[in-house]
């Protein structure tokens, strides 16, 4: 068997490669909470998807688009983000999946479409130690007057939700 060597098509994906690398300026984790006409919203940033986007998942094994859903987990490798609106907008370079089809992935997504929130913009999120999640989260579209922070724990299915005034 001969193997033939692409010159030129090495030395450009070595070139794009490295454009990637250069413009990971900032790494952002967060929730797929919407899906944009050519983006996301993960947590409280509505990214636009770069022209050479890649998606891959924690193996860096390639994805497409399609793979991502609302809900997911993920990382997003932006250059930066204007604080100038709300949500911030920035630009994505790469898309990295951490988690889906999970019961926490299904429970966020369950929040943006129980009719519950209606256009929920997630703030902040951690996980307590008996590994109940909870989320900051204002809905834009309702108010702004007013936090909720909604608890779940995935073991007994239970969820609360406090609503608590804004400052």
């Amino acid at each position: 068997m001969i193997e033939i060597k692409n010159e030129f098509a090495e030395k450009l994906k070595e070139q794009q490669e490295k454009a990637l690398k250069d413009r990971k300026d900032f790494m952002y984790t967060g929730y797929i909470t919407k899906v944009l006409p050519n983006g996301f919203r993960i947590n409280r940033v509505d990214f636009t998807f770069d022209k050479s986007i890649t998606f891959k998942n924690q193996k860096g094994e390639t994805l497409k688009l399609e793979n991502f859903q609302v809900g997911d987990f993920v990382t997003a490798y932006h250059s930066h983000t204007s604080t100038e609106t709300f949500p911030f907008k920035g630009t994505l370079y790469q898309l990295e999946q951490l988690m889906n089809n999970t019961p926490s992935t299904d429970w966020v997504k369950s929040l943006t479409e129980s009719g519950q929130f209606i256009e929920p913009v997630i703030m902040d999120f951690w996980q307590e130690k008996d590994g109940t999640k909870t989320v900051k989260i204002i809905d834009i579209k309702k108010t702004k007057k007013f936090l909720y922070i909604v608890n779940y724990n995935h073991k007994t299915g239970k969820q609360t939700v406090k609503e608590i005034p804004n400052k």
